[in-house]
């Protein structure tokens, strides 16, 4: 019984580090990496880090966010915001960097997850 326990245990905590998902909770005017820099700069931990996958962001919050999309320094690729309860999948290459901007009166949420992009 206390192996079945452990087990269980075990294989929730590993189905969530599968998927990297995380929330953040950000304040007005606040500009965050999320993924893409590496350990201990990222604001979210993308078990994908270094090959190309899929970011799927939520907003969870009241007031609308940017999703920024940077290859290399400043080289923007995709700029786009998402509005309260939107969701938006955003293709991420192994050599770029997600950022998530706010421009806020009140706290915005954003739920994050990492898929690995499918094979054919």
């Amino acid at each position: 019984m206390k192996s079945l326990i452990a087990f269980l245990g075990l294989l929730l905590l590993s189905s969530s580090v599968l998927y990297g998902q995380d929330s953040i909770e950000f304040e007005s005017n606040q500009s965050m990496c999320i993924s893409g820099k590496g350990a201990g700069q990222d604001g979210a931990i993308n078990p994908y880090l270094g090959q190309d996958c899929y970011a799927i962001v939520k907003n969870k919050g009241v007031d609308t966010f940017t999703v920024r999309v940077e290859k290399g320094e400043r080289n923007i690729i995709q700029s786009f915001d998402i509005k309260k309860n939107q969701i938006k999948k955003i293709l991420l290459k192994k050599d770029m960097v997600l950022y998530i901007d706010t421009d806020i009166i009140e706290n915005a949420i954003a739920e994050i997850s990492f898929e690995a992009i499918k094979e054919d």
